[in-house]
């Protein structure tokens, strides 16, 4: 499961949390294919995990964690994410 949360502390922190879970640029890519995965990913990555590699589709930790740090927000920053097993 993944938990998005605004870096941010208090009340402001607690207002931005709440609006990320509906933003559809952090929404898990079901496949190589997803539109936003083929916007965000190089082709040559792309290429290296399906042609090369074989694989089918991202694995779980990828298909939850690549939407997040490849998404900006508004400023330009991106998210860090914490993967744990």
């Amino acid at each position: 499961k993944i938990v998005l949360m605004d870096s941010r502390s208090g009340e402001e922190g607690a207002k931005e949390t709440k609006k990320l879970p509906g933003n559809q640029q952090y929404f898990p890519f079901q496949s190589f294919s997803d539109p936003l995965c083929v916007e965000k990913i190089p082709d040559k990555l792309l290429k290296q995990c399906t042609e090369v590699n074989g694989f089918q589709k991202p694995s779980p930790i990828q298909a939850q964690c690549w939407p997040v740090l490849l998404t900006s927000d508004s400023s330009g920053q991106h998210r860090d994410v914490v993967g744990i097993a």
